[in-house]
């Protein structure tokens, strides 16, 4: 498994095999949504710090503001009937267009991290797995959303637009909540170069509404 080898290669890291459930948790006191469930497979899950600390080298050697400088909360690995998948989670609190933007740039830097991490093992084949982002979440409310749509006629910048933009696309008019993301169309992405190897042809980027309480239970067959 990808966690053995993962092990060996960084053996004070938390990574861990569950036969029934992988837990994402958040622990900002301030967070309203603090833990999210995933059900219905056996999972590894890998822990986010190994991301995180490789951030550190973008910091120094890079822009401090680039995308390669944030982190998501969960990075969970399964697989459903011969295929493989790995699931990145961000939980966040109240609906707020920057908040879910940057949530996305979490889960995009994230995975471009651990990728670069796990392509070191012998275990793991890059194209062998389906790529998604969960952003769970307070939902809109439908008059913001109107605002927002309004908005956009009014020539705001282009960062608050592209902020605007993913949350009339991923949560106004769009029943199954999820939309499909591309390195070659996504603004943050296009003003690097990244390689193929580097980086997922594409990932499904799906918003989880939690309309009460602070966490959420969710079976992985329903996203596949």
């Amino acid at each position: 498994m990808i966690i053995d080898d993962l092990s060996k290669l960084l053996p004070k890291a938390t990574v861990r095999y569950d036969t029934s459930r992988a837990i994402v948790t958040e622990s900002s006191l301030q967070s309203k949504i603090n833990h999210l469930e995933w059900t219905g497979s056996c999972f590894q899950c890998i822990d986010p710090a190994i991301a995180k600390e490789m951030s550190s080298v973008f910091q120094k050697f890079g822009n401090q503001n680039n995308i390669f400088c944030c982190d998501c909360d969960g990075l969970t690995i399964f697989e459903h009937e011969g295929q493989k998948y790995l699931f990145l989670t961000e939980l966040k609190s109240n609906f707020d267009s920057k908040d879910l933007y940057h949530a996305c740039e979490q889960l995009i830097s994230s995975y471009i991290k651990i990728n670069m991490v796990l392509s070191l093992l012998p275990t793991y084949e890059k194209e062998e797995f389906i790529v998604k982002g969960f952003i769970a979440m307070r939902p809109p409310n439908k008059d913001v959303l109107l605002d927002w749509h309004a908005a956009q006629f009014a020539r705001p910048n282009k960062s608050i637009q592209r902020e605007n933009q993913l949350a009339l696309s991923l949560c106004h008019h769009n029943p199954s909540k999820s939309l499909i993301i591309k390195p070659s169309t996504h603004g943050a992405l296009k003003d690097f170069n990244l390689g193929p190897k580097g980086i997922f042809k594409e990932m499904e980027l799906i918003f989880v509404p939690v309309d009460s309480g602070n966490g959420i239970s969710l079976d992985v067959k329903r996203y596949i």
